[in-house]
């Protein structure tokens, strides 16, 4: 559509589907056409020459004019006085470079919130007075238990709350009861498995060197021995675990795959024979799922549990909850892989009731297994995000399942699936428009780190859940 738009005192033709400065009055453009068109010896209206726009009814309203808009206004300052023309162009002048000033604020304000938003800290898009993550101090000295499990729910808790915090919300340490207590209790745990499997590697040596028969579940303890020690080398641990790993050195020379190693930093070296030594304990803990590829994913974030320096004394903590995360996420490792599959069918459920269109879209190329998605169940999102990202979304999520078992928070789906739908969605377009075959859908995936602005995801996944809290209930209830 073409309308008129005032350019000083002309009027020229512009795309634009709105003309504010512009104004038709339909009665009077007929009662012109017909007063044209009945008039003695007038040419057919079709025929003759359109008049002007203002005598058909424009009304063209003329704009203020700043200096130096035309001659005219030249000739005027020219004609000033001095001291006026001077008034004048600095009047014109500051205005100018106000506007300029506003005009480069807000496009700076613009682009640096974007790229908060894309690469840096989230910014959380629910406004509250305690819009905050929650700080050790208050979780430590909060008085109800409900509100401050609320508050991690909704914005997650700083690094040091974690220590205190995650515990408490993996059910390791109950919050009626003496944390010390609990932790002890556990080192006990901890140390007897320790000497299993310690006890159980020398003997699959003694049996290997003698060529005698092995005991039942020395097969499967000595090929999750060999995977964990080729696995813990390979995972990645953050720059600031180096605090809490003790100052004595460690030789790494008498222990397979590890003695490779030996150039490492003290640190690091400290971390890796707790990650050993915790994933062996719970392979013996738990020898039918035993280990599989991506629990040292889970572990890496747990090392955190620790005081700092203690890292070697306070293993136990670190196992404590490791076997509590286990608990809702062991489906995830079983070897026929029936545990994946059940959560990937109701992720598929979601994006199919979420979006249809998307939902057709995957199914034509060939993904509606949303087999995708799969490391971000095993792993929870620890390939996906950065290890910050990656903490505040667990603290959200431990806490959404701590709300449900004290009978406040959302029931059926668990917000893990939503969190990937919700991924799901913030890269439609994408899907529908790049990829045209599962491989693609496999590169898009495997390709996120670093590109999913967190605070959009988890709003948008609560937003899922609440849409059709009903369906997901009734799914729940049929399970």
């Amino acid at each position: 559509f073409f309308f008129f738009r005032p350019v000083g005192k002309r009027v020229s033709w512009t795309s634009r589907r709105i003309a504010p400065t512009l104004r038709l009055d339909a009665r009077f453009f007929f009662r012109r056409t017909r007063a044209c068109s009945s008039s003695p010896g007038s040419a057919p209206w079709h025929s003759t020459t359109l008049p002007a726009p203002s005598s058909l009814g424009f009304q063209v309203r003329q704009t203020p004019r700043p200096p130096y808009a035309s001659f005219s206004h030249r000739n005027k300052i020219r004609d000033m006085s001095p001291v006026d023309a001077e008034g004048s162009q600095a009047a014109s002048a500051a205005a100018w470079a106000a506007f300029s000033a506003i005009a480069a604020a807000g496009a700076a304000a613009a682009y640096y919130a974007q790229k908060r938003r894309t690469h840096g800290e989230p910014e959380w898009p629910w406004p509250h007075v305690h819009a905050r993550p929650v700080t050790a101090e208050e979780w430590v000295l909060h008085r109800d238990e409900r509100d401050v499990v609320e508050r991690t729910s909704q914005w997650g808790l700083e690094e040091d709350a974690r220590r205190h915090a995650w515990p408490a919300l993996l059910g390791v340490v109950p919050h009626d009861a003496d944390a010390d207590a609990a932790k002890c209790a556990w080192k006990d745990v901890y140390r007897q498995l320790r000497e299993q499997a310690e006890t159980w590697t020398k003997d699959i040596q003694r049996a290997k060197e003698r060529g005698t028969g092995w005991e039942p579940g020395w097969q499967e303890f000595d090929e999750a021995r060999r995977v964990v020690r080729v696995d813990v080398v390979r995972t990645e641990l953050p720059e600031r675990f180096r605090r809490l790993a003790p100052d004595e050195p460690v030789d790494l020379s008498n222990i397979p795959v590890l003695q490779d190693h030996q150039h490492w930093d003290e640190w690091k070296k400290h971390a890796v024979l707790v990650m050993r030594d915790v994933l062996e304990a719970y392979a013996v803990a738990d020898p039918t799922t035993s280990y599989a590829q991506g629990m040292s994913d889970l572990l890496v974030p747990l090392l955190a549990m620790v005081a700092p320096g203690k890292l070697r004394e306070e293993a136990h903590v670190v196992f404590a909850c490791f076997s509590a995360l286990m608990n809702f996420t062991r489906h995830h490792f079983l070897a026929d892989e029936s545990g994946i599959r059940k959560e990937l069918n109701k992720l598929a459920l979601v994006l199919k009731t979420s979006d249809k269109a998307l939902w057709q879209r995957l199914n034509a190329i060939g993904s509606g297994s949303c087999m995708f998605a799969y490391r971000m169940y095993v792993v929870m999102f620890r390939r996906e995000l950065s290890y910050d990202d990656a903490g505040k979304l667990w603290d959200i999520i431990l806490a959404d399942r701590m709300l449900h078992q004290l009978g406040t928070g959302n029931t059926g789906i668990d917000l893990r699936t939503f969190v990937v739908a919700s991924i799901v969605l913030e890269n439609k377009w994408k899907i529908l428009f790049s990829c045209t075959k599962s491989d693609d859908m496999y590169e898009l995936f495997f390709g996120l780190k670093g590109r999913i602005p967190l605070a959009k995801v988890i709003h948008r996944a609560k937003a899922l859940r609440a849409k059709h809290a009903d369906v997901w209930e009734k799914i729940a209830l049929d399970e």
